[in-house]
Protein backbone atom coordinates (compact mmCIF):
# COMPACT_ATOMS: atom_id res chain seq x y z
CA UNK A 1 0.00 0.00 0.00
CA UNK A 2 1.25 3.41 -0.80
CA UNK A 3 2.47 6.01 2.40
CA UNK A 4 -0.34 8.20 0.63
CA UNK A 5 -3.71 5.22 1.21
CA UNK A 6 -2.35 5.27 4.32
CA UNK A 7 -2.98 9.03 5.46
CA UNK A 8 -6.66 9.09 3.59
CA UNK A 9 -8.62 8.38 6.96
CA UNK A 10 -6.83 11.56 8.35
CA UNK A 11 -9.57 14.06 9.06
CA UNK A 12 -8.06 16.87 7.17
CA UNK A 13 -8.90 14.83 3.81
CA UNK A 14 -11.89 14.25 4.86
CA UNK A 15 -12.29 17.84 5.02
CA UNK A 16 -10.77 18.70 1.82
CA UNK A 17 -13.17 16.41 -0.09
CA UNK A 18 -15.89 18.13 1.32
CA UNK A 19 -14.80 21.79 0.47
CA UNK A 20 -14.04 20.42 -2.85
CA UNK A 21 -16.86 18.94 -3.16
CA UNK A 22 -18.95 22.07 -2.45
CA UNK A 23 -17.22 23.53 -5.21
CA UNK A 24 -18.59 21.12 -7.62
CA UNK A 25 -14.87 19.06 -7.79
CA UNK A 26 -14.13 15.46 -6.61
CA UNK A 27 -11.27 14.78 -4.07
CA UNK A 28 -10.17 11.29 -4.88
CA UNK A 29 -9.47 10.27 -1.69
CA UNK A 30 -10.87 6.84 -2.06
CA UNK A 31 -9.01 6.21 -5.35
CA UNK A 32 -11.27 5.08 -8.34
CA UNK A 33 -14.54 6.21 -6.67
CA UNK A 34 -15.78 9.21 -8.03
CA UNK A 35 -14.69 7.59 -11.52
CA UNK A 36 -16.79 4.50 -10.70
CA UNK A 37 -19.55 7.09 -9.69
CA UNK A 38 -19.34 8.43 -13.51
CA UNK A 39 -17.80 11.61 -12.48
CA UNK A 40 -16.16 13.92 -15.12
CA UNK A 41 -12.29 13.21 -15.12
CA UNK A 42 -11.79 17.24 -15.43
CA UNK A 43 -13.55 17.30 -12.13
CA UNK A 44 -11.78 15.19 -10.42
CA UNK A 45 -8.91 16.01 -8.40
CA UNK A 46 -6.00 13.03 -7.48
CA UNK A 47 -4.35 13.60 -3.53
CA UNK A 48 -1.02 13.99 -5.60
CA UNK A 49 -2.26 16.79 -7.54
CA UNK A 50 -3.29 18.70 -4.07
CA UNK A 51 -0.44 17.83 -2.24
CA UNK A 52 1.96 19.14 -5.56
CA UNK A 53 -0.21 22.49 -5.54
CA UNK A 54 0.25 22.95 -2.16
CA UNK A 55 4.16 21.90 -2.16
CA UNK A 56 5.20 24.47 -5.07
CA UNK A 57 2.65 26.88 -3.82
CA UNK A 58 2.71 27.91 -0.33
CA UNK A 59 6.55 25.62 0.52
CA UNK A 60 7.45 27.15 -2.97
CA UNK A 61 9.62 24.17 -3.73
CA UNK A 62 8.39 23.50 -7.18
CA UNK A 63 11.45 20.46 -7.44
CA UNK A 64 9.64 18.41 -4.52
CA UNK A 65 6.54 19.21 -6.34
CA UNK A 66 7.70 17.72 -9.54
CA UNK A 67 9.85 14.87 -7.82
CA UNK A 68 9.38 13.75 -5.08
CA UNK A 69 5.47 14.43 -3.81
CA UNK A 70 5.49 10.70 -2.31
CA UNK A 71 8.49 11.68 0.34
CA UNK A 72 5.61 14.47 2.24
CA UNK A 73 3.54 11.40 2.87
CA UNK A 74 6.57 9.45 4.47
CA UNK A 75 7.95 11.39 6.48
CA UNK A 76 5.81 13.20 9.68
CA UNK A 77 7.32 17.09 9.51
CA UNK A 78 6.67 17.30 5.72
CA UNK A 79 3.29 15.84 6.16
CA UNK A 80 2.16 18.50 8.54
CA UNK A 81 3.77 20.88 6.45
CA UNK A 82 1.29 20.35 3.44
CA UNK A 83 -1.43 18.68 6.13
CA UNK A 84 -1.81 20.39 9.04
CA UNK A 85 -4.76 23.39 8.52
CA UNK A 86 -2.85 25.07 11.39
CA UNK A 87 -0.19 25.91 8.48
CA UNK A 88 -2.75 25.77 5.48
CA UNK A 89 -6.09 27.04 6.10
CA UNK A 90 -8.57 24.89 4.18
CA UNK A 91 -9.71 27.06 1.08
CA UNK A 92 -5.86 27.25 0.56
CA UNK A 93 -5.87 23.75 -1.30
CA UNK A 94 -8.50 25.11 -3.36
CA UNK A 95 -6.78 27.80 -4.63
CA UNK A 96 -3.25 26.29 -4.80
CA UNK A 97 -5.12 23.72 -7.31
CA UNK A 98 -7.01 26.37 -9.36
CA UNK A 99 -3.71 28.26 -9.86
CA UNK A 100 -1.30 25.55 -11.04
CA UNK A 101 -4.58 23.96 -13.18
CA UNK A 102 -4.53 27.62 -14.65
CA UNK A 103 -1.12 27.43 -15.42
CA UNK A 104 -0.80 24.23 -16.59
CA UNK A 105 -3.74 25.53 -19.35
CA UNK A 106 -1.84 28.25 -20.46
CA UNK A 107 1.40 26.19 -21.01
CA UNK A 108 -0.24 23.36 -23.13
CA UNK A 109 -1.82 26.70 -25.18
CA UNK A 110 2.33 27.60 -25.73
CA UNK A 111 2.78 25.81 -29.30
CA UNK A 112 6.62 26.32 -29.12
CA UNK A 113 6.23 24.38 -25.99
CA UNK A 114 7.28 20.83 -25.83
CA UNK A 115 4.22 18.81 -23.62
CA UNK A 116 7.64 16.87 -21.70
CA UNK A 117 9.29 20.80 -20.84
CA UNK A 118 5.62 22.21 -19.52
CA UNK A 119 5.14 19.13 -17.46
CA UNK A 120 8.88 19.81 -15.88
CA UNK A 121 8.27 23.50 -15.86
CA UNK A 122 4.50 23.98 -14.47
CA UNK A 123 5.19 23.93 -11.10
CA UNK A 124 7.83 25.97 -11.34
CA UNK A 125 5.91 28.66 -13.33
CA UNK A 126 3.08 28.85 -10.69
CA UNK A 127 5.40 29.09 -8.26
CA UNK A 128 7.33 32.35 -9.39
CA UNK A 129 4.19 34.00 -10.67
CA UNK A 130 2.35 33.55 -7.45
CA UNK A 131 5.89 34.88 -5.88
CA UNK A 132 5.48 38.05 -8.30
CA UNK A 133 2.23 38.92 -7.53
CA UNK A 134 2.39 38.39 -3.95
CA UNK A 135 6.02 40.00 -3.69
CA UNK A 136 7.23 37.74 -1.24
CA UNK A 137 9.16 34.40 -1.14
CA UNK A 138 6.87 32.87 0.38
CA UNK A 139 3.47 33.71 0.20
CA UNK A 140 1.21 34.19 2.95
CA UNK A 141 -2.30 32.13 2.08
CA UNK A 142 -3.97 35.24 2.52
CA UNK A 143 -2.20 36.79 -0.38
CA UNK A 144 -2.33 33.71 -2.87
CA UNK A 145 -3.66 35.64 -5.96
CA UNK A 146 -7.08 34.76 -7.83
CA UNK A 147 -6.49 32.83 -10.92
CA UNK A 148 -8.57 36.20 -13.14
CA UNK A 149 -4.86 37.76 -11.84
CA UNK A 150 -2.45 35.55 -13.36
CA UNK A 151 -2.63 37.05 -16.64
CA UNK A 152 -1.32 35.74 -19.92
CA UNK A 153 1.80 38.21 -20.21
CA UNK A 154 2.79 37.86 -16.36
CA UNK A 155 3.09 34.00 -17.34
CA UNK A 156 4.57 34.68 -20.67
CA UNK A 157 7.52 37.03 -18.61
CA UNK A 158 7.37 34.25 -15.57
CA UNK A 159 7.88 30.88 -18.34
CA UNK A 160 10.85 32.79 -20.32
CA UNK A 161 12.55 33.55 -17.36
CA UNK A 162 12.47 30.01 -15.93
CA UNK A 163 13.22 28.68 -19.20
CA UNK A 164 16.54 31.01 -19.93
CA UNK A 165 17.71 28.51 -16.28
CA UNK A 166 16.25 25.71 -17.21
CA UNK A 167 17.66 25.40 -20.92
CA UNK A 168 21.15 26.34 -19.35
CA UNK A 169 20.69 23.47 -17.51
CA UNK A 170 19.47 20.83 -19.77
CA UNK A 171 22.55 21.50 -21.86
CA UNK A 172 24.32 19.25 -19.51
CA UNK A 173 21.46 17.20 -18.02
CA UNK A 174 18.87 15.34 -18.38
CA UNK A 175 15.48 17.69 -18.87
CA UNK A 176 13.30 15.62 -15.75
CA UNK A 177 16.50 15.77 -13.64
CA UNK A 178 17.11 19.38 -13.81
CA UNK A 179 13.29 19.78 -13.54
CA UNK A 180 13.98 17.53 -9.71
CA UNK A 181 16.98 18.59 -8.73
CA UNK A 182 17.75 21.65 -6.61
CA UNK A 183 19.82 23.72 -9.31
CA UNK A 184 17.20 25.07 -11.25
CA UNK A 185 15.33 26.58 -8.05
CA UNK A 186 18.25 27.52 -6.37
CA UNK A 187 19.17 30.09 -9.35
CA UNK A 188 16.10 31.29 -9.26
CA UNK A 189 16.10 31.62 -5.60
CA UNK A 190 19.32 33.73 -6.40
CA UNK A 191 18.22 35.87 -8.88
CA UNK A 192 14.59 36.40 -6.80
CA UNK A 193 17.07 37.58 -3.89
CA UNK A 194 19.43 39.59 -6.01
CA UNK A 195 16.60 41.79 -7.49
CA UNK A 196 15.01 42.13 -3.84
CA UNK A 197 18.20 43.87 -2.67
CA UNK A 198 18.22 46.24 -5.41
CA UNK A 199 14.30 46.93 -4.90
CA UNK A 200 15.20 47.94 -1.21
CA UNK A 201 18.76 49.66 -2.25
CA UNK A 202 16.91 51.63 -4.97
CA UNK A 203 13.95 52.35 -2.73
Amino acid sequence: MQPASLRMTDQIHRDIEQHFRGEGLFYDRRKGFYKDQGQPIKRIISVNAVAQAVISIMLQRPDDARGRPGDYFKDEQRYRSIFATTKVPLPTYLACVRIVRHVDSYLSKRIALDRRDAKNLVHYVAAMAVRELAGTKIPAASRLPRTDQLKDDLLLAVLRNVQRFYFKLVKVADSDLVARGPALLKRLNAQWDRNRKKTKKSG
